[in-house]
């Protein structure tokens, strides 16, 4: 609830995300920075660390697909782009895996 409350503390902890990058490749910390970009309504960044996150260990469609404090980008072109990209990518992992 940072992201609405305080934008500005949020937004100094999206940064210190950012720079951690270079010695610490988290996807869980990309997407809680996805999370917040995305309840300050700022689809291009939160969209930007949730390909990170899939990127790097967590391309979790179904999460995706139904996470509410992602709702406020749902209608956005760029998410809706993310999510076809990662349901492509859930389906061609569950067939690898399952079939």
């Amino acid at each position: 609830m940072l992201a609405r409350s305080e934008p500005l503390r949020a937004l100094a902890l999206i940064e210190r995300v950012a720079n951690r990058k270079a010695v610490n490749p988290s996807h869980h910390a990309a997407y809680f920075a996805a999370i917040a970009w995305a309840r300050m309504g700022r689809a291009a960044e939160a969209v930007q660390y949730l390909q990170e996150a899939a990127d790097t260990g967590f391309p979790c469609y179904p999460l995706f697909v139904r996470d509410p404090t992602l709702d406020p980008i749902r209608q956005d072109p760029g998410f809706r782009a993310f999510l076809a990209d990662m349901h492509t990518r859930w389906v061609s992992l569950r067939h690898a895996l399952f079939d």
